[in-house]
């Protein structure tokens, strides 16, 4: 009986001095523009569609490939990518074989994206552009003045004052940038002055003329030019004529304003006591506290007036002696109505009456 001959394929034996052959979906892969000449390429390869068991990708044909210049940094890294990868060869399992392609198609996608982005920044760095060095405060560049840390500003702040490139000076307290210079703020025009006498006096103060006469003497002492009258009013029942006669303070002036306190205040600004005539029949926008040498009160002061809050004079009866005016400034007995510097309101003019015989100042105001 014939004997049954069972066959059995021989392995072949792979030498090992001869390199495993690589897939057909390694050369699928290969880089055209980064193959070596003597790989043999002759042209653009089909693109082969990768599979593997966690993604798949399609190699894009040359014409979609970069150009041979953004390529420069990029075949560096090809070769570096290659030779890392041809260390060590993947085993003949078919996952890990796969992974190992999948990596290189990686390394290939990745690399030539990094260098163009790394030559775009190196281009837009060669492209700034460099500041020159600053250009220092001085009359060459500045129009204002120059502050202390080499800063050119405008010049017409009270601290920063100044013109041509000049240091900036913080001006005095009395003093004002006024076209970039330091100084005392000027009147304006048509204005006039009102002050507080220095002096005291009693109720005897020679009449009306004789008051005038007491703030134009502390006008020259104060070097003040104009003339001046004081703020007073006076009453009187003429029997004659059985009539009362009246001179209200507030119409002895015949000019009208506008009226400010000597000197500035402590911004170095002008202080407004009335805009005109009209507002003397109410309350100053400021205490009338200056003297004639224009220092400020520090305390409280009467001052004779012998006005109402409106600026008049106070009412006289049928055959009475004059209300509130020391007998008209006249005399010494009696008491004559007050006000207080720094009253509020009416007050200014008419605080209390107090006895003539006491020593008041008077209220100046230039005519």
């Amino acid at each position: 009986m014939p004997q049954a001959t069972l066959l059995v394929p021989s392995r072949q034996k792979v030498s090992s001095q001869q390199p495993a052959q690589v897939p057909h979906v390694e050369a699928g892969l290969q880089n055209p523009a980064t193959q070596r000449p003597e790989q043999g390429w002759q042209g653009p390869v089909v693109p082969q569609k990768v599979e593997s068991c966690c993604e798949s990708g399609t190699q894009r044909p040359k014409s979609q490939q970069p150009s041979q210049a953004l390529q420069v940094g990029a075949s560096a890294t090809d070769k570096r990518v290659s030779h890392a990868t041809s260390i060590s060869r993947p085993s003949h399992h078919p996952r890990m074989r796969l992974g190992y392609h999948t990596m290189r198609a990686a390394a290939f996608w990745y690399a030539p994206r990094v260098a163009r982005l790394l030559l775009l920044v190196v281009v837009a760095g060669c492209g700034s552009t460099v500041r020159p060095p600053p250009v220092p405060c001085g009359p060459q560049s500045c129009t204002g003045c120059c502050t202390r840390d080499d800063t050119c500003v405008k010049g017409d702040g009270d601290s920063q004052c100044g013109t041509g490139g000049a240091t900036c000076l913080d001006c005095a307290p009395d003093r004002r940038c006024l076209a970039q210079s330091c100084q005392v703020e000027p009147l304006p025009a048509g204005a006039k002055l009102a002050f507080l006498t220095r002096t005291t006096f009693k109720g005897n103060l020679g009449g009306l003329a004789g008051a005038d006469a007491l703030c134009n003497a502390a006008a020259q002492a104060g070097r003040l030019p104009g003339r001046f009258k004081a703020w007073l009013s006076t009453n009187e029942w003429n029997s004659q004529r059985s009539v009362a006669v009246y001179v209200h303070a507030v119409d002895r002036f015949i000019g009208n304003g506008p009226w400010y306190l000597l000197g500035v205040d402590a911004m170095g600004r002008r202080q407004l006591v009335f805009a005109n005539r009209a507002a003397m029949r109410a309350a100053p926008l400021v205490a009338i506290s200056k003297n004639e040498l224009g220092q400020d009160l520090s305390t409280g002061r009467f001052v004779f007036t012998g006005t109402e809050a409106t600026g008049l004079s106070r009412t006289v009866g049928s055959f009475q002696s004059p209300q509130g005016t020391c007998d008209n400034w006249t005399g010494q007995s009696g008491a004559g109505l007050v006000g207080s510097v720094f009253g509020s309101g009416g007050d200014w003019t008419a605080a209390a009456d107090q006895s003539c015989g006491n020593d008041y100042s008077l209220y100046c105001f230039e005519d």
